[in-house]
């Protein structure tokens, strides 16, 4: 059988030890892959090149002594002993086993991505003002929030800030901010607005000055409003309409 990785030898004590895995027929089958290759595999629901989702072409009964599955195991199960055909079904079917090392990245990642939107998101509703990060950090501290990799991370800004609720004011909104650019600004800085948010509407005065509504978190409406002021000298005209 070809191994298609660089290695030309199933190496048991260099691998990390992220499985594909699934107990049928009264015996596990486990097959060693690439964790990020084989979350976009599945998330891709089987479509594309399984093999650089493999860290071998092997089917085992426990990858960590190195030992082998039984082909006629595998065909009792799988209905076959091709393992490109047993490795898809652990794939799509089993068990993902990731290394506590890989989980941790994943948590960063996802928290990462989970402060941010609620960065951009967050106002004091007694202000309507943003909240600056670093509170938002330290309310997060504060809760003594967990990020869990394997939820919906949707799910779990709406449930961080119904916790972070007692310890800050905050509330999740987009906002609306009306901005009018004389000329020759509204021009310009068109593609600004566009990059910024959603252009809900625009028009174009006759003396030529461009008034655009755009829609986007609300959290970010300030940044929006600093960066346009600064671009057209201090002549834009702003209002921030809150949903």
């Amino acid at each position: 059988m070809v191994d298609r990785t660089t290695r030309t030898a199933f190496q048991p004590a260099k691998v990390s030890w992220n499985l594909a895995w699934m107990k049928r027929g009264g015996h596990s089958f486990e097959v060693v892959i690439d964790p990020d290759a084989a979350l976009a595999y599945r998330n891709a629901r089987g479509i594309g090149d399984i093999v650089p989702v493999l860290h071998s072409e092997h089917i085992f009964a426990h990858a960590q002594k190195g030992e082998r599955a039984n082909e006629a195991d595998m065909l009792q199960a799988f209905g076959t002993a091709d393992p490109l055909a047993v490795a898809r079904t652990l794939l799509l079917e089993g068990e993902l086993q990731l290394t506590a090392e890989y989980r941790a990245g994943l948590r960063e990642a996802a928290r990462a991505r989970i402060i941010q939107r609620i960065v951009s998101y967050a106002i004091d509703p007694t202000t309507r003002l943003p909240h600056p990060r670093a509170r938002i950090l330290l309310a997060i501290e504060e809760a003594d929030i967990r990020i869990d990799e394997r939820e919906d991370e949707e799910k779990q800004v709406t449930a961080i800030v119904r916790k972070l609720q007692p310890i800050i004011p905050i509330k999740l909104e987009t906002a609306i901010v009306q901005i009018r650019l004389p000329h020759p600004y509204g021009q310009k800085l068109y593609g600004d607005l566009e990059r910024a948010g959603t252009l809900k509407r625009t028009e174009w005065a006759a003396d030529g000055a461009l008034i655009a509504w755009v829609e986007l978190p609300a959290g970010l409406s300030t940044d929006l409003i600093s960066d346009i002021s600064k671009k057209s000298h201090g002549a834009a005209e702003v209002h921030i309409e809150h949903e």
